[in-house]
This record gives C-alpha cells, sequence and structure tokens, in this order.
C-alpha cells in the first residue's frame, strides 16, 4: 500500500524510524516501513504503566515480522516517577507521563545513539482520531523528537488499519479482544469511565498498585465519578475477529 505520496516523501530518506506502540495504529505503520523496502528501526517508548499484554506481544511482532523492538526505559521518567515528582495524576492536554517519555525521551534516545537527518520518523496518528489530530500535516520537516516525521496512515479509516492487519495475518494486541478501544497506559489519561472500570476488573493488581499511588499524592482511590460496576461490559467481544484477536 504504497502510495505515491508516500513515494514522494520515502525518496528524501534513506532509513525509517517507526515509533511503535504494540497498538494497532502503529502495528500497521510498521507493516507499512517494512513495506517500503528501506532500512527500518522500531522503538517502543515503556512508560512503566503499559498493559500486561504488552511485553509479550512485542515478542510476537519481533517473531512475526522478523524485526528487533528497541525498547526505550527511563526509571527517573517513568508513569510513577512523574506523578511523584509532580504530586498530579495526568490529565488531557497535561500528560506529563506521555510527554516525558514519548516525546522528550525519544528525543534524548534518538540523540543517544546518533540518529542521521537521513531518518525520516514514522508516527501512527489518524485524523479520525481527534479534531487535533484532523488538523495535522502528513510531512512535517521536523517535530519534537528532532527528526522529519510523516504520517502514512493519517487518512486511514479504522477499517482501513485492521483490514491491513488481517491480509498481513497479522494478530492485533489481545486488549482489543477484551473490550478496549486502544492500547496505552492501564487507567489512561484518555480512558473513559467504562474503560476504568474495565482495567480494574482486567488488571486488578496494577489497578491496586495506581490506587496506592494516588493515596500517596493525596488523591482518591479512583478517578471521580467512577466506580460503578454496571460500566463493565459482562462478555467484552472483539469486533475484529478476522484480525485473529486474542
Amino acid at each position: 500500500m504504497i502510495s505515491a505520496r508516500d513515494r514522494a516523501v520515502l525518496a528524501h530518506f534513506d532509513r525509517l524510524v517507526v515509533s511503535y506502540s504494540g497498538g494497532k495504529d502503529s502495528t500497521a505503520c510498521l507493516l507499512w516501513a517494512l513495506e517500503t523496502g528501506l532500512p527500518v528501526r522500531v522503538i517502543w517508548a515503556d512508560t512503566g504503566n503499559e498493559l500486561p499484554e504488552t511485553p509479550e506481544y512485542m515478542r510476537y511482532i519481533e517473531g512475526a515480522l522478523g524485526v528487533s523492538i528497541e525498547t526505550l526505559y527511563d526509571a527517573e521518567r517513568n508513569f510513577q516517577a512523574n506523578v511523584r515528582r509532580r504530586g498530579m495524576w495526568p490529565i488531557p492536554g497535561k500528560c506529563a507521563v506521555s510527554a516525558a517519555n514519548k516525546r522528550d525521551g525519544f528525543a534524548r534516545y534518538l540523540k543517544a545513539t546518533a540518529t542521521p537527518q537521513s531518518a525520516l520518523l514514522i508516527l501512527g496518528q489518524r485524523r479520525e482520531e481527534s479534531a487535533s489530530r484532523a488538523a495535522l500535516p502528513d510531512f512535517s520537516p521536523i517535530v519534537r523528537s528532532g527528526l522529519p516525521c510523516y504520517r502514512p496512515i493519517l487518512d486511514w479509516t479504522l477499517h482501513d488499519v485492521f483490514t491491513y492487519l488481517s491480509a498481513a495475518g497479522i494478530r492485533a494486541h489481545p486488549a482489543y479482544a477484551k473490550g478496549r478501544s486502544r492500547v496505552g497506559c492501564v487507567w489512561c489519561v484518555n480512558s473513559r469511565d467504562a474503560d476504568i472500570v474495565r482495567d480494574n476488573m482486567l488488571y486488578p493488581e496494577r489497578c491496586a498498585e495506581l490506587r496506592a499511588l494516588r493515596a500517596e499524592i493525596g488523591l482518591s482511590s479512583i478517578p471521580a465519578g467512577v466506580g460503578q460496576d454496571e460500566l463493565w461490559d459482562a462478555v467484552p467481544v472483539c469486533k475484529y475477529e478476522a484480525v485473529h484477536c486474542e
């Protein structure tokens, strides 16, 4: 699925760096990157609060696609360290965890590994996800990582993404089959009330740790207004069975 627009951008670069999370969009981007034929680096920014299934899924992707995923982890700037240092829980628009790990940390890591400017950063952002992403350009000459970036699936729909994964015979992250709409942190800053309740049932040990962390900085055990068991979907059904969700 390499388009004419893709080729026009790729003509100026000799290698790709994929910002990988294990989610459907970044997996589609990784498949796309491999399809270009250019050398590909794959980097995962581990926030320290990832879904428990994610490390195993990373190993699956490494085996299925023949890639090596570099793990970027900074104990001094991870989720827990950021919450303790700031004394506040991440809120939409002010998620220091994302900034510290997935933006600033990425920039530090690329610089430390002497990544040349001939490399193109690949990001799995799509217009239909939010109003802010709808306004993004597909190509940016430079982003805060220090590299030019390209968003090859910016105009793809959710259906396009899962169809692409299915055609390649690649399973999606198992969290989708459990009712989650995205892959990221447990009790993610972008979680809806039902997502928080779902996480509490899917990952009780991790959520107990998060409740303790909230208490440590003087917050209620769970975000305000959340906790009604009836929000839980008793039988989460994967809408994308063709992707071989587990």
